[in-house]
């Protein structure tokens, strides 16, 4: 039995490159970046070999680079330090690119070390041709995309210990893959409960997270199976209960009605007497005090549970959190990839890409399509006066009125510095006005209140339209820009619409 199981076992190394190339297709796909590449560590040879790479514009990097102490001391401390400095990038222009033409290198690099158990393995690296064309907002998503592949190496050394444990190590195998390419937790838990039923003929399972790290309560996540006694967003307090003790232990608690523990419920304080199933047990997520949740299976008839059992499902509980932890991280890097960290509306990248999409859709279908180009007056005069904090309350308080008073589907973003960009879909040019006008109106007229100060600040505001004031997204964003740039000549707190000859102030 055991060898038939060796026979079907999955090649990790081959999993794991799969995966990898996800990772890194994702990262090109929401950085914008033309290249990405995977080197790690092997220290018995003092060099960093080239493990996988994905690219928009194909080079030819070096396959390997010496290890100097100077090197891998440069990009372990990057995080430490600075993601991006001139010394780092100098050593890897003339390590990684030593093949090509300086001339044709690239102009931009970001780095992020790659750390498992607490020490330097590798490194990932993105370029692009275009000089300064990383920012500080890439910074965030960088770092959450080595976390979550210091995560899967991590998961795969994990699984790879067990190696040997054949009859688990199958089973383990199968489920971790099911838990990496599940897209939400409910497809984890229905891989979760599909298995529970398999191997312990359990009757419902249930994920249980807490609502913050050091929180007094839970809240039912996800449910497989009967829901009369527990609905999902219940929200139960930790002390005292079977799935409580999980939580705050790290351990798996088992519930017998011949031996219950010292609780005084499963979900809930009281709700032993009316419990519907005869014994549970809840696996924490994490094997630490203060685990992020718990897998808790349930059953009609009392389990023949063995040691071989809780192992498996022990196991599994841990990968479903670890798999949870990565799903959070990428929807964390998605969303620093293509929202300004300030204003919390998209970032300017992510306008244009959107906009591209909009003209592309409006041309396609012949629909209307009206840009608003709006930047804030005299705004310079804030921060000296108030300071930089009072200006980023004002940029913050001013994304939010403007998000206010556009519809659902409307795109608005940080253009940058105290400029913003709207996208009004299906909408012309003279309607817009008076969303413009709603939107001037109360910048106003809100008091920008911060630390016992109060700021009064205007808006000007350009509208152009698509096709006749640009049919192009440079084009269009040209046309608003220029107009918003008449209303600034005008002495600003107005509204203009795009016409012939306006020009915008860096012409």
């Amino acid at each position: 039995m055991i060898g038939e199981q060796r026979d079907l076992l999955v090649d990790l190394n081959s999993l794991f490159l799969t995966q990898l190339t996800l990772l890194m297709k994702s990262a090109i796909s929401l950085s914008g970046c033309e290249n990405v590449y995977y080197y790690a560590l092997q220290p018995e040879k003092k060099e960093y070999s080239l493990e996988k790479m994905e690219s928009v514009h194909p080079s030819e990097v070096a396959k390997r680079l010496p290890a100097t102490d100077e090197l891998v001391t440069a990009i372990g401390q990057a995080d430490k330090k600075s993601p991006v400095s001139e010394k780092t990038t100098r050593l890897l222009l003339q390590s990684v690119y030593t093949d090509i033409p300086e001339k044709e290198r690239p102009l931009s690099l970001l780095y992020s070390p790659i750390e498992f158990n607490k020490s330097h393995i590798g490194f990932l690296l993105f370029d692009h041709h275009k000089p300064d064309f990383f920012t500080a907002d890439d910074i965030p998503s960088v770092r959450s995309l080595t976390e979550l592949l210091s995560a899967q190496i991590n998961s795969f050394q994990y699984l790879d210990l067990f190696r040997e444990r054949c009859d688990l190590y199958s089973i383990m195998l199968e489920v971790n893959t099911h838990l990496n390419v599940a897209a939400s937790k409910e497809d984890f838990l229905t891989e979760i409960g599909r298995i529970g039923k398999y191997f312990l003929k359990c009757d419902r399972a249930i994920i249980a997270l807490r609502q913050d790290t050091f929180g007094s309560r839970f809240i039912i996540d996800a449910i497989d199976g009967s829901n009369e006694d527990v609905q999902v967003g219940d929200s139960y307090p930790v002390e005292n209960t079977l799935v409580g003790r999980a939580i705050q232990k790290g351990k798996i608690q088992l519930y017998k009605p011949e031996a219950p523990p010292p609780i005084q419920g499963i979900f809930k304080p009281g709700d032993r007497d009316s419990y519907p199933f005869n014994s549970a047990v809840a696996f924490p997520l994490n094997e630490e005090p203060n685990s992020t949740g718990a897998l808790v299976l349930e059953f009609n008839d009392p389990p023949d549970i063995v040691e071989m059992d809780i192992k498996l499902f022990g196991m599994i509980g841990l990968n479903l959190g670890a798999a949870l932890n990565r799903l959070n991280l990428y929807a964390m890097m998605k969303e620093n990839a293509t929202t300004d960290a300030l204003t919390n509306v998209y970032n300017s990248r992510t306008v244009r890409e959107r906009l591209s999409e909009e003209v592309a859709r409006a041309r396609r279908y012949q629909s209307a399509l009206t840009l608003l180009f709006l930047d804030l007056d005299k705004f310079k005069a804030v921060n000296d006066t108030y300071g930089h904090l009072m200006g980023d309350y004002v940029l913050r308080d001013t994304a939010k009125i403007i998000k206010d008073n556009v519809r659902t589907g409307d795109i608005v973003g940080r253009y940058g510095g105290e400029e913003f960009v709207v996208i009004l879909i299906n909408a012309v040019a003279e309607d817009v006005v008076k969303t413009a006008e709603r939107i001037r109106d109360c910048i106003a007229k809100h008091n920008f209140e911060f630390e016992d100060q109060v700021v009064h600040i205007k808006i000007s505001i350009g509208i152009a339209q698509f096709p006749k004031d640009g049919d192009s997204e440079e084009h269009l964003l040209r046309s608003a820009d220029a107009a918003m740039y008449e209303t600034k000549r005008k002495g600003g707190n107005d509204i203009t619409l795009y016409q012939p000859g306006m020009q915008p102030k860096y012409h």
